[in-house]
C-alpha cells in the first residue's frame, strides 16, 4: 500500500468517525436530557454550553460529508 492510498484510508476513517460521534450526539438520549437541563437552567454559562454542543455536531456533519465527496472525487478522478 502506497503513501497515496493510506492517506485516503485515512480519511475515510475520520470521516466514519465523525459521522459515529455525530449520530451518537444526535440521537443519544443522555446528550438529549443534558441539552433540556441546560434549556432549563438559567445560568449564564448554559447557554454557552448549549451553543458549543450543537456547533460540535454540526461541524462533525460537515466534515464527515466533505470528506466522503473529496474521496469520492479522486475515485472518480482516477478512473
Amino acid at each position: 500500500m502506497n503513501k497515496r492510498n493510506f492517506k485516503y484510508i485515512k480519511l475515510l476513517l475520520f470521516s466514519v468517525i465523525a459521522f459515529a460521534v455525530y449520530f451518537t450526539i444526535e440521537y443519544s438520549s443522555l446528550f438529549k436530557a443534558i441539552l433540556i437541563q441546560l434549556q432549563e437552567s438559567n445560568t449564564s454559562y448554559a447557554f454557552g454550553y448549549y451553543i458549543l454542543f450543537n456547533i460540535i455536531k454540526w461541524f462533525l456533519l460537515v466534515f464527515g460529508i466533505l470528506s466522503l465527496l473529496v474521496i469520492v472525487f479522486t475515485f472518480f478522478k482516477k478512473k
